[in-house]
Order: C-alpha cells, then structure tokens, then sequence
C-alpha cells in the first residue's frame, strides 16, 4: 500500500488513545488528513496486521464469533 506509512502512524495514534475503531474509521481519519485510501485496502492491511503482538502490545482484542458462528471478528 502506497500510504502505508500514514495509515501505521494514524493506526497507532488510536492505540495510544486507547480508542475503539474500525477500518473504516482508520480510513476516514487518514482521508481527513488529505490521503486517499481505499476502504478495502485498509481493511485488508489492517487484518493481516492483527496478530501483530508488538504493534497491539497495549491494545485489548478479542475474537468474536459472527455470523451465526461462521466467521470470527476482531473486537
């Protein structure tokens, strides 16, 4: 991803706030700082990011199942 590094400084800005976020919220936020991103890609990159104990080192996430338990979520 082209912005990676403005979406990993906004990501961690919300863990150091310790706020509740989606995706689509880490989208918004690094559009309203003028970067276009698309929604998906910041969907998919921040995924493939979750298992990162040492980026989430200080941030409670927990799994939940979804979907009539077909699909496990991120909380």
């Amino acid at each position: 991803m082209e912005s990676e590094k403005e979406v990993l400084a906004k990501l961690n800005e919300f863990i150091k706030e310790n706020k509740m976020f989606t995706s689509v919220d880490l989208a918004n936020a690094v559009k309203a700082d003028g970067i276009w991103v698309k929604n998906r890609d910041i969907r998919d990159w921040l995924k493939s990011r979750f298992e990162d104990k040492g980026l989430f080192q200080d941030y409670a996430i927990s799994s939940i199942y979804v979907c009539n338990g077909t699909s496990v979520a991120s909380l």
